[in-house]
């Protein structure tokens, strides 16, 4: 099937030529060949770009990762060189605190960290401590009464320390 389109293709040009066509023939090569680098940059675009994003904003356990990486594709460019780059609101290329270009785990990871609502409710466990009623529990908080050789008053020792209660 594709050997009689390319052949059909051929016969249609050499009947070009012939007539003298030559503006036409130029005219639908550039076309085609520009199709053709377009469908490429696509699937670069895709595996290169969108794939890292979405990849990333799933691995930190965003609620929505197809929104994430919609919301941050125009942050994210190939470079001449084929090679990912991190773009400010400017157009220029971003960089950490080390001076290297930030990648793209970085930049989901950051925007994870400034817009937590994003991120996905972590199930409660044993271990977690509800600041509602810690509140009520530092009131009565007695040094007395930790016995420093169990782990889990020593952390209690801790907390209190840091919320200024000792």
């Amino acid at each position: 099937m594709k050997q009689l389109k390319v052949k059909a293709e051929r016969a249609k040009e050499a009947e070009a030529i012939r007539k003298g066509e030559f503006e036409k023939i130029l005219t639908e090569k550039a076309d085609k060949w520009n199709s053709e680098i377009q469908k490429r940059d696509t699937v670069i675009k895709e595996y290169k770009i969108n794939t890292p994003l979405l990849n990333e904003a799933a691995k930190l356990k965003s609620v929505n990762p197809e929104q994430v990486k919609s919301l941050l594709s125009n942050q994210v460019r190939l470079n001449d060189n084929g090679d990912v780059e991190v773009i400010d609101a400017s157009g220029s290329v971003k960089y950490n605190d080390d001076g290297k270009p930030v990648s793209v785990e970085q930049l989901v990871d950051g925007f994870l960290k400034e817009n937590p609502h994003f991120v996905q409710a972590t199930p409660a466990t044993t271990n977690t401590k509800s600041s509602v009623s810690g509140t009520a529990q530092n009131q009565d908080f007695d040094l007395a009464k930790l016995d420093m050789n169990k782990p889990e008053h020593r952390q209690l020792y801790r907390e209190a320390k840091a919320k200024g209660l000792v």
